[in-house]
């Protein structure tokens, strides 16, 4: 998968996915989170910024993270941070290398099966 795409198609797919998690209900305002890891540079990822309305993202609303210390290369022009979230994508992505994209939400219902004892 490396290499054959590039980074505005990717955003584009992981906003079209949010979309359809807002879509269906799975998401609530800001909870839902997507990242993929980047195509030129396996070491970084692109993930959603923190307190974003998923449905409404867009492209700048994807933020470039680096490794290890997760410093992030967001556009300063754009108010906000990284997801909260992102140490548990860096996991993932240092953990498993063919992990290419990660989507979690915190829908209602998921939230309440998970507190289900």
């Amino acid at each position: 998968m490396q290499g054959q795409l590039d980074i505005s198609s990717l955003k584009k797919a992981a906003l079209e996915t949010v979309r359809i998690f807002a879509a269906k209900g799975w998401t609530e305002a800001t909870s839902t989170n997507v990242s993929f890891r980047n195509p030129k540079n396996s070491q970084t990822f692109y993930i959603s910024l923190s307190g974003k309305q998923k449905g409404e993202m867009t492209e700048a609303d994807l933020c470039e993270v680096g490794p290890v210390d997760i410093s992030h290369f967001c556009d300063k022009s754009i108010a906000g941070k990284p997801s909260y979230e992102t140490p548990l994508h860096q996991l993932i992505y240092t953990t498993y290398s063919q992990a290419y994209c990660i989507c979690h939400t915190h829908s209602v219902m998921g939230t309440v099966l998970s507190n289900l004892e």
